[in-house]
């Protein structure tokens, strides 16, 4: 795992925000031992009007963040933190179990008895 989240740009926005169709993504490479695993994530934004890609970034989530329902709800997160407020953005992520706490009350998705509270916090807060 790394030492430290990292986030760096493939497709930069003008002013780093945007507004789109947002599709976040993330994956975990499994190791033989739990302190092998690898985690990353992304997510790339389409304009709404004419599909083509406006932005796109990618990264590694923080050490405490150690699954793939982790690092995807990090790529979410991401993502939220740069939309323009007040302009129509959609998230379309696969991620059933993100899209279950987004759904969710906040003092659900923030149960001390959920491991990835902490994230869900932040992304929550992000989205509102």
């Amino acid at each position: 795992m790394a030492a430290s989240e990292s986030f760096g740009w493939v497709v930069q926005p003008e002013g780093d925000m945007f507004a789109g169709e947002i599709y976040p993504d993330a994956s975990a490479l499994d190791g033989p031992v739990p302190q092998l695993m690898r985690c990353g994530w992304a997510f790339v934004v389409l304009c709404a009007d004419t599909g083509k890609v406006i932005a796109s970034a990618m990264g590694v989530p923080p050490p405490w963040i150690t699954d793939i329902g982790g690092a995807e709800a990090w790529a979410m997160l991401q993502a939220a933190l740069r939309v323009v407020p007040g302009q129509r953005s959609r998230f379309k992520g696969d991620c059933k179990a993100c899209i279950d706490m987004i759904h969710a009350d906040m003092s659900v998705a923030t149960s001390a008895k959920r491991a990835l509270a902490r994230v869900y916090a932040i992304l929550l807060t992000a989205l509102e």
